[in-house]
């Protein structure tokens, strides 16, 4: 459709199903939607609905399945198109994306990408709370503690119990290391670098700890958030750079490697 008229391009989107969505990305099946919304928005702000008639390509594919689509209950203004969305706009923001059902994993995408309907979205959040959310200990001890389980692993994890899970809030010059760790996560896992983005995760998780039980782990010499943070505001050029610059780091090494010892870390873990 787009090669047949490139203006097909403005209305037909990636969309993401719940098995897309993985841990830190998202794995694209190459699915799309003809995004022939209904209009949404008031007054100067109003986006008017999608008229068909000028984007002939599609209106072409349309057709050739009229006999199905007029018979639609969910129709918008008309059968070409989609019902009212209240939030689409919010679509074309950065967000942060889940499953409603499955196992607890979160994913930070683009603007532009839609979702299937049983999936979240959370706009207005950032690398910070994305790291948070992904951690061993928001996993552990406030998703499966309050979602509705579902078969062996997977949950419920709906909207209404995302929004209870306490996010400590810190400044945004504490936020940084964070957001840099996430953004090497990303970076190592398009790029299979599995054992980069792992070493990342287990940073990210001893952050967590210590953002929530901060006495404890420096009572046991495993708070590293300030080295990281000393560490990670020098200058580097690669994900590899950061990664020599983290592992041959001593203090880092023994936070991550001996917090799975404190008490409060044990019963998160289920130890």
């Amino acid at each position: 459709m787009i090669a047949l008229d490139p203006k097909s391009a403005e209305i037909i989107k990636p969309v993401l199903r719940g098995r897309d969505i993985k841990r830190y990305k998202v794995e694209f099946a190459d699915l799309w939607l003809i995004n022939a919304h209904n209009g949404y928005g008031r007054g100067e702000s109003c986006v008017r609905p999608i008229n068909i008639n000028d984007y002939p390509a599609i209106k072409k594919h349309l057709d050739h399945y009229w006999d199905k689509i007029k018979k639609r209950q969910d129709k918008g203004k008309t059968p070409y198109n989609l019902r009212n969305c209240a939030y689409l706009k919010e679509f074309e923001k950065e967000k942060i994306v889940w499953a409603s059902v499955g196992v607890n994993e979160y994913s930070y995408v683009s603007k532009d990408f839609l979702l299937l309907d049983t999936n979240y979205f959370a706009v207005g959040l950032n690398k910070y709370h994305f790291a948070v959310l992904n951690s061993k200990l928001i996993i552990k001890k406030f998703i499966e503690e309050t979602d509705t389980k579902v078969g062996i692993i997977a949950y419920r994890h709906y909207k209404y119990n995302f929004e209870k899970i306490p996010i400590p809030k810190i400044s945004k010059s504490q936020q940084l290391p964070f957001e840099i760790l996430v953004d090497g996560i990303i970076f190592a896992k398009e790029n299979n670098l599995e054992t980069e983005a792992n070493l990342f995760e287990a940073i990210i998780n001893g952050m967590v700890y210590g953002l929530y039980f901060e006495d404890e782990m420096k009572e046991a010499g495993c708070y590293i958030i300030d080295r990281v943070s000393e560490i990670i505001i020098k200058p580097f050029k690669t994900v590899k750079k950061l990664y020599e610059l983290l592992i041959n780091d001593e203090i880092i090494c023994h936070g991550i490697a001996d917090c799975d010892d404190i008490e409060v870390v044990q019963v998160i873990n289920g130890l």
